[in-house]
């Protein structure tokens, strides 16, 4: 962790906004990204590119001076499973062109669900081999994985990586520099708890942040977490990476984004 450390007048903290989160069937991609640039936020992200014209969007990226800080690689083919490698790394590599297009550095890959007829140690066999071939393919492009658990308690149950140890231990498992976590504090919160040891232990283990309200996975400003002392420790710790708003709400979009930003610490 030692490494990260910096003065806080020396480092700034890097946020981004989840707009199919967000924006779910509130405005296309194009306009979200405006609002985006238009609040002040310089980054973005979202979930699922080849339901997009990518062309059109890195024009308007470009045009608003937006970075892309991450998007999702395919996931309709189990990586724990086996019969499904292949499939999975063919879709991998059309992630890894569709990020190259949009330059950005990070894609979000899934741990998959567990599959009847597979056990447990299979599927996390198969999914550490899976791994390692994907960081191979995305390190030709200078592009990081990283891995997200998801909870299985209120949202995905049967999902194989949820525990934050465990979650870790996948990553020091693979060791390679380019596959990392994505720590979703919400999701994490539900599994675990202990967010704030979780991520400073393990700070050189983590590639991205996401954070929603709990419970409901809404607004960042109310529930049982205190994101205005989660962002002030990531700054103290010197987190390198984006954090990202990727909740749901039914208020007016670009309010729900200004209240989420008088928590931010920069």
């Amino acid at each position: 962790m030692g490494k990260f450390l910096k003065r806080e007048k020396e480092f700034k903290m890097k946020y981004c906004v989840c707009t199919d989160a967000l924006y779910m069937g509130k405005a296309d991609l194009p306009d979200a990204t405006a609002e985006v640039k238009a609040l002040g936020i310089e980054a973005y992200e979202f979930w699922f590119w080849w339901d997009h014209d990518l062309d059109v969007l890195k024009k308007k990226q470009d045009a608003l001076g937006l970075t892309c800080a991450a998007i999702c690689a395919k996931f309709f083919q189990n990586p724990g499973d086996p019969a499904a490698q292949e499939a999975y790394l063919s879709d991998f590599r059309d992630s890894v062109a569709a990020a190259k297009k949009l330059s950005c550095r990070k894609l979000i890959v899934q741990a998959g669900w567990e599959k009847l007829g597979i056990s447990r140690e299979a599927h996390r066999e198969t999914l550490l081999a899976t791994l390692e071939k994907a960081s191979d393919i995305a390190a030709e492009e200078g592009i990081t994985l990283v891995l997200e658990p998801l909870n299985i308690k209120v949202d995905h149950p049967g999902y194989h990586l949820w525990d934050t140890d465990d979650a870790f231990g996948v990553i020091r498992k693979v060791n390679r520099p380019n596959v990392k976590l994505l720590f979703d504090i919400y999701h994490q919160q539900i599994s675990n708890g202990n967010i704030l040891d979780s991520i400073t232990n393990n700070l050189e283990l983590i590639g991205h942040i996401h954070c929603a309200g709990v419970p409901g996975r809404h607004e960042i400003g109310g529930g049982e977490l205190n994101y205005r002392n989660i962002f002030a420790k990531l700054k103290e710790v010197g987190y390198p990476e984006y954090v990202g708003l990727e909740y749901f709400t039914d208020a007016s979009v670009s309010e729900s984004i200004r209240a989420s930003m008088k928590l931010f610490v920069y």
